[in-house]
């Protein structure tokens, strides 16, 4: 936990690697800095076949920590985040070529 909040303080903004995520019981959060205190939180949800993407792009740094710490805990990290679906995607299946080999 303390590594992923001196992270939030540190993480650089205005380059290519700007992008930071974390993972927990199949669940995904992923934060991009804009700038020293503007973040987007992007949360991709798969629903059976389909990829719903729910985000928000007005978080300050201190949302973003307190998000991170109840997403660790197990918490109700929704609760400072109002996230919006803005995406829905049918997820293509991957065929093996070799299954019937």
């Amino acid at each position: 936990m303390r590594e992923a909040l001196i992270l939030i303080e540190t993480h650089p903004w205005g380059c290519p690697e700007n992008y930071i995520g974390f993972e927990r019981d199949n669940e995904i959060i992923q934060f991009i800095r804009f700038s020293r205190d503007q973040w987007l939180i992007d949360v991709p949800k798969q629903v059976g076949d389909v990829l719903e993407v729910y985000q928000n792009d007005s978080l300050n740094t201190e949302s973003v920590r307190r998000i991170v710490e109840e997403f660790a805990r197990r918490g109700n990290w929704r609760a400072y985040c109002n996230l919006c679906r803005v995406k829905i995607e049918k997820i293509k299946p991957c065929h093996n070529s070799h299954a019937n080999e």
